[in-house]
């Protein structure tokens, strides 16, 4: 045991042991020396090992030991943390160079690895102890994680708010959970068949009523469930009080059928295929009364694994469904090897499919080779009469989206779809007579569209057919962006031109990606940008705007971005329009051109 507490450099990377920090930045303080602590994390390590092995991740690591010491000057200190993390004592450096020094650091290690970095300044006169730095340096560092590797992110008395805010909540939900779930309810929204508009079953959705905030949007709690792994003792109890209240509708809908969402965390729990399978034997419920949604990008983490999980479901009558279908880059043939049993085409197509032939032709390829494979398909996100008018005659296994119902309790669930007596249920039933009672005429796109009226040219067809290409090759992408003000939730969809013009690497979550854009803004652009936003919402006109962004290959760009606001979707303000490079596109106008030529 002495011997150990000699060694001071760590054996893999020869940089000092992480357990020096706290005393030789001590050491600093009570000498008034300042500087800036560093806090480095190798991101995506777990990942790196699992696909080319733990040699191969120590091999990484060493990289950017090597990286971190090249790059820091030869007074400053070093350290090797736990795991895969870095931490640095910096003096003499200035705010810019240590932005600089993140950037360079990734530079370095392009294609081996990225790093996060969190850093924060200290100062003799403002702090007393090591241990309070430190904890500045790894809240700095949990922000650039979030802010999707980031390069450099500094401690701000903001975001330690935040960071404090989040950690209430952390011990709120902690003592829920501790109380059988005190504060959690469940929502239903129903999945009605989309052929005669019956009812199927419900998708369940998790809500939380806060003691100290009230109800808050399952954007801020369900990332603390899961970061904290309460989603697995939560969502057991989700999975037991839906197949509860299936069983009880069961009686007057024998095939009705639970939607329950499965968090990734969840799924890579040694024992979660098991446990559910106990919980469907333990109420006496058969397998076929469930189904559980996973989101498309899950599952592809670890093939061989899910593979058997879905498998064991599979056998038990469980459906397996895939979320936000088409916001990835799964495929029919690759989903159907998974053992699915169903997708759900994402909101993002429905929204746009009035106005769009390529949305109402993407969905109907995804019909046909869906029913060719023997994977039911759900629309999801159907809001207005004119979309259900449009997507009546694909006739889709299964429809989902606020023309019906929004998600709502089970009491008014029942009134409004099983409870037959009621007025709720009369009237759902009578817009289900009416509609279906229509001509097939009238079931039509309506004659204002534009589109229908040319989708039989054949020069529209040419367009059509080459639209994709057309847009890469002048560099133009589309987007749509949704916002809750009130909830602060943010939503943005883009087409694969978009991503790429953006320079995605990944597939992110509409809230992350609209993060990823949001926070590349440059800072002297972001006033301005939201003020156009707003205008946009306000003053509902087509609004052109152009600033600078951070690139993630091509650094600073001049980007040209149009947008105009559309039919709110789901309670959320709307915006469409597209985005477009214009640093290095040749600009003309009449004006220069008579110019010339006179």
């Amino acid at each position: 045991m002495a011997k150990e507490e000699h060694i001071t450099h760590d054996e893999l990377t020869g940089l000092l042991l992480g357990r020096q920090l706290q005393g030789d930045l001590e050491v600093c303080l009570n000498h008034g020396s300042d500087g800036y602590m560093l806090i480095f994390d190798t991101d995506n390590l777990a990942d790196i090992n699992l696909q080319k092995g733990k040699k191969f991740g120590d091999s990484v690591l060493c990289d950017v030991a090597e990286a971190i010491n090249m790059l820091v000057k030869d007074w400053n200190h070093v350290y090797r943390l736990a795991g895969d993390r870095f931490a640095a004592l910096l003096f003499h450096y200035t705010h810019e160079d240590v932005e600089e020094l993140g950037k360079q650091l990734n530079k370095k290690l392009d294609r081996k690895c990225t790093v996060s970095v969190g850093v924060t300044y200290f100062d003799a006169k403002r702090d007393n102890d090591g241990i309070s730095v430190i904890q500045r340096a790894e809240v700095a560092l949990k922000s650039a994680k979030q802010n999707y590797h980031k390069e450099v992110v500094f401690f701000s008395e903001t975001g330690y708010k935040e960071h404090l805010c989040r950690v209430k909540l952390q011990n709120e939900l902690r003592d829920s959970v501790r109380n059988d779930c005190e504060g959690f309810f469940l929502c239903y929204q129903p999945l009605i068949n989309g052929k005669d508009y019956s009812l199927l079953g419900a998708e369940v959705l998790l809500r939380y009523n806060s003691p100290r905030r009230g109800l808050m949007s399952p954007v801020e709690f369900i990332p603390v469930l899961e970061e904290t792994e309460m989603i697995c003792h939560v969502g057991m109890w989700v999975l037991r009080e839906a197949v509860r209240q299936c069983l009880k509708w069961r009686e007057h809908y024998p095939h009705f059928r639970v939607n329950v969402n499965v968090s990734y965390v969840q799924l890579h729990k040694m024992d979660f295929a098991d446990a559910v399978l106990k919980v469907m034997e333990e109420l006496g419920a058969p397998g076929d009364a469930l189904t559980l949604e996973i989101t498309e990008s899950m599952h592809l983490r670890d093939f061989d694994k899910c593979n058997a999980i879905f498998s064991k479901w599979e056998k038990a009558g469980i459906h397996i469904s895939v979320d936000d279908f088409g916001t990835g880059y799964s495929s029919l043939s690759y989903l159907k090897k998974l053992h699915f049993n169903n997708i759900k085409v994402d909101q993002y197509f429905i929204a746009g499919i009035t106005e769009s032939p390529y949305n109402y032709k993407l969905i109907s390829n995804v019909l046909d080779l869906a029913n060719s494979s023997e994977i039911s398909v759900c629309l999801e996100g159907v809001e207005t009469e004119e979309q259900l008018q449009v997507i009546h005659d694909l006739r889709a296994d299964c429809l989902q989206g606020y023309i019906f119902s929004k998600p709502i309790r089970a009491e008014e669930f029942e009134d409004k779809f099983i409870n037959e007596q009621s007025a709720a249920y009369q009237e759902y039933k009578s817009f289900v007579t009416r509609f279906a009672a229509r001509q097939g005429a009238e079931r039509k796109i309506g004659s204002h569209l534009v589109w229908p009226t040319l989708k039989n040219e054949s020069g529209y067809d040419i367009v059509s057919n080459n639209r994709e290409s057309i847009l890469r090759r002048v560099r133009m992408g589309l987007w749509i962006i949704r916002l809750n003000q009130d909830e602060n939730k943010c939503e943005m969809y883009m087409d694969a031109n978009c991503a790429d013009i953006l320079g995605f690497e990944k597939s992110l979550t509409p809230a992350e990606a609209y993060s990823y854009w949001k926070k590349r803004i440059c800072e002297e652009c972001r006033e301005y940008v939201d003020y156009e936003v707003q205008r946009i919402i306000e003053e509902d006109n087509i609004v052109q705007l152009e600033y600078w962004w951070e690139h993630p290959q091509l650094g600073r760009v001049r980007v040209r971005c149009v947008g105009v606001r559309a039919a709110d979707s789901n309670g959320m303000i709307t915006l469409k329009g597209y985005h477009r490079i214009v640093s290095d596109i040749e600009i003309t106008n009449y004006e220069d051109w008579l110019k010339e030529q006179h």
